[in-house]
Formats: C-alpha cells, sequence, structure tokens
C-alpha cells in the first residue's frame, strides 16, 4: 500500500506544469491568488522551522475534507537554490519539486532569498491530520517550511478564502524594495450591511527569536486601499507577534480582524521596529530581519438563500363527461302511393286477409285490409 500511494504521488509530481519562477521582491502576487473560492470553507495551517537541522516536524490537525493544500519552503544563499525537498508521513516518503518559485531575489551580502511552492492535495487529502517530516532541504540558510489547507465542513458558514503568496523581504535598514518594512498587502471584498470577522492566517520565514522588535499593522476601509498602514506615531513594544514560533526562522501567525459594515477591503502590513528590543538577546535585538511569503484569507459570505419552495402544479381538472348521442328515431317508413287503377291488369289483394287471388277486368282488390285499414293494390 505504500509503494502504490507514493507512486501515485510521484506520477502526479513528474506530469505537473513547468516551474513558474517569479524574481522581484514585492507586495504579495495579490492579482493572481494561490487559491480562490467559496463555500463552507476555512483555513488549517501549521509550520516548522528548519534553520540549522536536518529535519522537521510539522503536525497537521484538518477538522474537514480536503479542498486543497500547499506546501512552501524558504532561505537564502549566495548560491543555486533548492526547490526540493522530502516529506515522509505514517513511513511513506516522497521528493516533492516546487511548481512555482520566486527568486532568486538579492538581500544583502551577495545572497539570494527563494520561496518555493507545491500543491500537495493528494498526500493530505490521503493522510489527513497526521504529522508531516520535512527533510532534504539544502541550502546555505534554511527558514523552514509550512502547509496551508482549505478544507470543507457544511456546518461551517458559508465563506470566502483566498491564498496569497510571493516574495516580500524587509528589514528596517534597508531601502525600498528590501525595507524598511513588508509591503502592503490589501485583500478587497464585497462590502455588507453587517459587521463580520476576517480571518488571517500569515507565514513568515526569517525571525531568528522572540525579541526581534516587529508589528503586524492592519487598517478596512472603503475607496482606494492605501499604501502604507503603519502609523508612525506609535512604538509598540514586546511581546512581538513574531516570535520563531515554529522554531527558528519560522513563523505561523493567526489573527481575526473586525470588518465594519460597507467596509470594502483590509490591508496587513509588518513593521521591522528600528529600535533594541527590550529582552535584547546577545546584543541581537534590533528590528526584525524576515521574509513574507504567504497570507490566508477567510471572510464570510451572505448567508445562502433557501430555494424558492416548489409551487405544486394545478390539479388537473378531469374533462367533462360526454354526453351520449340521442338514439335515431328511425324514419317512418314510405307508403307508396295508390297506384291508378288499371282495368286489365290482374292484381293480388296481398295485404287482404282472404289472400285469395281476384281477377277484376275493370277493377282491383276492394277488401279493406285488416292490418292498416286500407286498401293496397299490389302487383302481382
Amino acid at each position: 500500500m505504500k509503494k502504490i500511494i507514493g507512486f501515485l504521488l510521484l506520477s502526479v509530481l513528474l506530469t505537473s506544469g513547468l516551474l513558474q519562477a517569479v524574481s522581484a521582491d514585492s507586495a504579495l502576487t495579490l492579482s493572481s491568488p494561490r487559491f480562490d473560492g467559496v463555500g463552507h470553507y476555512n483555513i488549517a495551517a501549521s509550520g516548522v522551522g528548519l534553520h540549522g537541522v536536518t529535519s522537521g516536524d510539522i503536525v497537521l490537525t484538518v477538522p474537514g475534507d480536503v479542498v486543497s493544500a500547499y506546501l512552501y519552503w524558504a532561505g537564502y544563499t549566495s548560491t543555486t537554490g533548492d526547490d526540493t525537498i522530502v516529506v515522509t508521513v505514517n513511513d511513506v516518503t516522497i521528493d516533492f519539486t516546487a511548481e512555482w518559485e520566486y527568486g532568486p531575489d538579492p538581500w544583502f551580502d551577495g545572497d539570494y532569498h527563494y520561496v518555493y511552492v507545491a500543491d500537495i492535495t493528494i498526500l493530505v487529502d490521503t493522510f489527513g491530520s497526521n504529522t508531516y517530516t520535512l527533510s532534504g532541504f539544502e541550502i546555505a540558510y534554511e527558514y523552514g517550511a509550512g502547509i496551508m489547507v482549505v478544507y470543507e465542513d457544511p456546518t461551517l458558514p458559508n465563506a470566502r478564502v483566498t491564498i496569497y503568496d510571493g516574495l516580500d523581504a524587509f528589514h528596517f535598514n534597508f531601502d525600498t524594495p528590501m525595507g524598511p518594512n513588508s509591503d502592503v498587502a490589501c485583500y478587497e471584498f464585497d462590502p455588507q450591511n453587517t459587521a463580520r470577522e476576517l480571518d488571517i492566517t500569515v507565514f513568515v520565514g526569517g525571525v531568528l527569536h522572540e525579541n526581534r522588535p516587529n508589528a503586524i499593522w492592519h487598517e478596512t476601509g472603503t475607496g482606494t486601499p492605501p499604501t502604507n498602514v503603519i502609523d508612525s506615531s506609535s512604538d509598540p513594544t514586546g511581546p512581538y507577534p513574531l516570535t520563531a514560533a515554529d522554531g527558528a526562522q519560522w513563523d505561523t501567525y493567526t489573527n481575526t480582524i473586525t470588518i465594519p459594515m460597507n467596509h470594502e477591503w483590509a490591508c496587513i502590513q509588518i513593521e521591522s521596529i528600528p529600535t533594541e528590543g527590550p529582552y535584547s538577546k546577545n546584543g541581537n535585538g534590533k528590528g526584525v530581519s524576515a521574509l513574507l511569503l504567504s497570507i490566508g484569507f477567510v471572510i464570510p459570505q451572505e448567508p445562502e438563500a433557501p430555494p424558492e419552495p416548489e409551487v405544486p402544479p394545478e390539479p388537473e381538472v378531469p374533462p367533462e363527461p360526454e354526453v351520449p348521442p340521442e338514439p335515431e328515431v328511425p324514419p317512418e317508413p314510405e307508403v307508396p302511393p295508390e297506384p291508378e287503377g288499371d282495368e286489365t291488369s290482374t292484381r293480388y289483394c296481398r295485404l287482404c286477409p282472404y289472400w285469395k287471388r281476384m281477377m277484376y277486368p275493370d277493377s282491383c282488390c276492394r277488401k279493406r285490409c285488416t292490418i292498416s285499414g286500407r286498401v293496397r293494390l299490389i302487383d302481382k
């Protein structure tokens, strides 16, 4: 069974499209989402830091039927990147090759960032909630890896799920496009006449530890989205939202944002705070150096309208019973006219009760018939 599943998955990978590469450091590819769909959907995600280790475990819980699943991995190097990674689950080992690549993108001191993405829907649909061990990512400076899953559950409210990815590196001491903060990632949606909650899931690589000052800002509104949502008059302090929560160099960050009624967009931006952290570790506590590579959004939609009740058809009216035609009354038998007398004819008086042949040269039988009461003259 293990070999069959492995062969099936490997066949899917080998027959997938050519690697699609993008090299620019910019906002996530908001014009081309990795996933965008409406249904009884939600997102499940988990990640692991791979810096300085040969392997790491992603413990994934998927509380529904898998719709789509994507594997992300990232890091930087001064040489060629590594678009392959090994996934082991339930003693089944699969080599994955990226289907989409961002980079090489200049970072500093001759290094280049790389972000890789692979569709692993079949794998997660097969093994579901499980521990997925990642290994074989060989690059000078590994950040980590994460799995983001869209799942369906008929008990969930109707929602739109959208996933964006890209390569947006930043550090407070770098100029555009590598800093000082991330670009603004704005998510646009149809307004509603009630407030609602927007759930976000974010993969960020490069955060070494919890003491690198950072902040995640958001803003909602109508009209044209902004190009900056960082409030420069505010200086957030620890604890910071990005803390290498999944292990050194990787965070899976989640939050919920209230969307007021009639608002049309929500924008996210990560700040690298240019100050010394309150808990500086080994003097390395200045603003975070990081890479934003994926954001998933889940926003409720208008409730589905119940179907119109079916109108039963009008009962058929039975046809009026046919009225039988009036019976035909047979016509009265024609009474032959009285023939003119013939003095020379010989006649039978057939209606005469006597039934006798009578010859009268000068007349017919003049007996009156007892049946009709008339005198009948009938030829022989």
